[in-house]
């Protein structure tokens, strides 16, 4: 038989090899994958789970009972390493490491245009787009709900996530705003002039001046325009 004739069937013979092991890595992989998604109750759409090192020295994991320990405490995110164990015969025939990397995903709301600082929020100005939040420490925008009588603390770029401290409640009273502040009891209610040092919204307590007196004052905000002065 020629050289060349016993190179190509070494190559064929290896290549069905490489196929076979790689079969039995993709194997191992699924496996630890499902019982990572099923024991921490994770959504499999919104989850890629990737082996990256096995640390097994045999070929066929798949012919064996596999047993899986994990290295880590809580819920997976990044590098997830795993003992694992293979069972013959109620015997254990190896044990090694293998590492995962486990990315989680999430759709968040992105602006479709740049949007303006104070500007006001709306649903409509918005598309959900996927991101890897693996890593992620920042909470950033990913429900209409908190879009809701909400604007901008400052620009917003296109297409890019948006932090959750990049959004504000629309104040009933901004600073500076001319305003009525009263004051009273429930037999008697007086009123008078004021002007807003501080920005909020219903419930928050801000500073304010009284313009006839120049007294500054504090007060609970009771409505748009409407500061009350507890006595």
């Amino acid at each position: 038989m020629k050289l060349s004739s016993l190179l190509i069937i070494f190559v064929m013979l290896a290549g069905m090899a490489f196929g076979d092991n790689q079969k039995d890595l993709d194997y191992l992989e699924s496996y630890l994958s499902r019982q990572i998604i099923e024991e921490h109750q994770l959504d499999p759409e919104y989850i890629k789970i990737t082996l990256v090192r096995n640390g097994l020295q045999t070929s066929d994991p798949g012919n064996y009972i596999i047993r899986a320990y994990p290295q880590v405490v809580g819920v997976p995110g990044g590098r997830y390493p795993m003992l694992i164990e293979l069972y013959r015969d109620g015997a254990v025939v190896e044990k090694g490491t293998v590492s995962l990397d486990v990315r989680i995903f999430a759709d968040l709301l992105v602006p479709l245009e740049n949007i303006k600082r104070h500007d006001i929020l709306d649903q409509a100005m918005f598309e959900y787009k996927r991101f890897d939040i693996t890593s992620q420490t920042t909470q950033y925008l990913d429900s209409p709900k908190l879009l809701k009588s909400r604007r901008a603390t400052q620009n917003l770029k296109a297409g890019r996530k948006v932090p959750i401290r990049r959004i504000e409640s629309i104040p009933d009273i901004k600073r500076d705003e001319r305003i009525t502040i009263i004051t009273g009891g429930e037999l008697f209610q007086i009123k008078a002039s004021g002007k807003a040092l501080q920005s909020g919204s219903i419930g928050d307590q801000i500073k304010v001046k009284n313009t006839d007196s120049n007294k500054i004052l504090t007060g609970t905000i009771a409505g748009p325009g409407v500061v009350e002065i507890t006595i």
